[in-house]
């Protein structure tokens, strides 16, 4: 009878705070929504919903509905910013471009209102501009999607105070494990996903494919999605390469942006990821790729650069294999062993989704994100 009584009393003092608890309205400022490349804001539209918070989004470019599906309901604001500011308890800029472009909301925010930003990686270089000061002392609060980031925008003049290391968050829900085993007489798939820009490094793989998988695999396709300023450059490079070696005809297929839905299901068809990023001669670095993530989640077998926010995730021959930067020797013999050592991917599948589960729990992500906003 006594525990029954302590536990009713725990259990109205649960209810009594979270009924009591304070419902925040969140505005995240991002270039182009809903787009491919956002998933982890859906899952902090998901995430904070649920919890009782209303969130806006403003987005500098139009996005496309069908780029992205996100169940909850949210206000998108386009091109112009909402009117009211001082409405808002929280608002968040996606990247530090973002940040500098926008560091007069504060004069029009409520007092205790928390103004955020993300640091991603590439970004890191606002901080060697002349608004570097400004934004240090505007933001409250920045989240720093990776540990050599943070670090980076420590050496750069970030108060260790004000920078927290926080993972962004995936959504396990879109992604089964399945591990997809190289079937007889069947095509390998070779997946790249990304933004298609220098320091993606995309050429590393299209010079291994053409220097070692071709004589070790002639049943392979290699599908490259994403878009950007690179791709003309990589496209040209493909065929230049494709009149030199005829077998190479067709093997290297450009797709394009596709709608994240199919991105997942190209995927779940694929044999292997690479992620071939690399530190640029200006000193540029990338983040945390979200489509390794959800690869790791999935199942698939990655191949990944010795780059910092890599290395944060991937651990040589547990869950994944790493090789050095521009290597397209070591890109061309990580594929072909892991290839030839299937029996090692299931090991490498479950250590990399147990991996990425801890680190990019939605819900952990989210209840971490509300912490830091109302300390």
């Amino acid at each position: 009878m006594r525990h029954t009584k302590i536990f009713f009393y725990v259990f109205l003092s649960l209810v009594s705070y979270f009924c009591s608890a304070q419902s925040l309205h969140f505005l995240f400022i991002t270039k182009k929504f809903p787009w491919y490349t956002q998933s982890s804001l859906a899952c902090y539209l998901k995430g904070l919903s649920q919890r009782g918070h209303k969130v806006d989004v403003f987005s500098e470019l139009e996005g496309d509905n069908c780029s992205l599906i996100v169940d909850e309901t949210y206000s998108l604001f386009v091109k112009k910013l909402p009117k009211n500011i001082k409405k808002y308890d929280v608002i968040v800029c996606n990247n530090l471009f973002l940040a500098n472009r926008y560091v007069d909301l504060r004069k029009k925010l409520k007092k205790d209102a928390k103004f955020i930003a993300y640091i991603t990686g590439p970004d890191i270089q606002v901080l060697d501009s002349s608004s570097c000061n400004t934004i240090i002392k505007t933001y409250d609060l920045f989240l720093v999607t990776n540990g050599f980031a943070k670090y980076r925008a420590f050496i750069k003049g970030v108060p260790e105070k004000k920078m927290v290391l926080h993972y962004t968050p995936i959504d396990f829900s879109l992604l089964p494990f399945r591990l997809n085993i190289v079937k007889k007489d069947r095509t390998v798939t070779i997946l790249v996903a990304h933004e298609l820009c220098d320091y993606k490094a995309i050429e590393t793989l299209i010079y291994a494919i053409r220097d070692g998988i071709i004589q070790y695999c002639p049943k392979f396709r290699c599908i490259i999605v994403g878009d950007g300023p690179e791709r003309k450059r990589l496209e040209k490079l493909a065929k230049r390469l494709e009149k030199k070696k005829s077998k190479l005809k067709g093997k290297i297929i450009f797709k394009g942006w596709m709608p994240h839905h199919k991105l997942l299901d190209l995927m779940n068809k694929s044999h292997i990821l690479v992620v071939p990023a690399a530190t640029t001669k200006n000193g540029v670095r990338d983040g945390i790729s979200n489509t390794m993530k959800e690869a790791m989640a999935m199942g698939l077998p990655i191949i990944a650069t010795r780059h910092p926010a890599n290395m944060e995730v991937v651990e040589n021959k547990f869950s994944g294999l790493l090789m050095s930067e521009r290597d397209i020797s070591w890109m061309s013999h990580h594929i072909r062993h892991m290839l030839r050592h299937e029996e090692y991917w299931i090991g490498w599948a479950l250590e990399a989704r147990e991996k990425v589960m801890k680190m990019f729990d939605i819900d952990k992500c989210v209840d971490e994100l509300l912490t830091f906003v109302t300390k």
